[in-house]
This record gives structure tokens, C-alpha cells and sequence, in this order.
């Protein structure tokens, strides 16, 4: 998924630190840019929230846009959460 990485690399995002954002190893954000593996479709859909654009954008897939803006995402901890 060369564009996972482009995006990824576009927010000045290593992939340590989206693996954190979405409670998975830097190892399988690795392994998905490499195209050893693919997210499922949950982590699909983190990656566009956080991306801030489409699933298809994030697979490469989106022939009438490049880029797709949607709401921005704010990752969200245990701590952060009130009550």
C-alpha cells in the first residue's frame, strides 16, 4: 500500500507512531506499506479518520479524487476521556 506510506509520511508520521495511535506494532504498519499484509476493515477505517479522507484514498483506489477531506480525527486515550 504505497499510499498509506505517502500519507503516513505527509503528516511527518513515523510508523511507530501511527502504530501507536492505533494500538497496533510498527512491525504491521511496516508489513501493510510493504504489501505483506493488509489492514482489516476497521483499521482501514482508523487510517482514513486519522488521514482525514477516504478508505479508498487510503487504498489507492479513488479515481475521481486524489484526496478526499473529511473531519478531522483526534485520537482519543483513557485518560483523556472524562467521568
Amino acid at each position: 500500500m504505497k499510499r498509506l506510506k505517502e500519507l503516513r509520511q505527509s503528516l511527518g508520521l513515523t510508523q511507530e507512531a501511527l502504530a501507536k495511535a492505533l494500538q497496533t506494532t510498527q512491525q504491521t504498519i511496516a508489513r501493510w506499506e510493504t504489501g505483506k499484509a493488509e489492514p482489516n476493515l476497521s483499521s482501514l477505517r482508523d487510517l482514513a479518520m486519522i488521514f482525514g479522507t477516504s478508505v479508498d484514498d487510503v487504498v489507492g483506489s479513488n479515481p475521481i479524487s486524489k484526496r478526499v477531506t473529511t473531519n478531522t480525527y483526534t485520537l482519543f486515550t483513557k485518560g483523556d476521556q472524562d467521568g
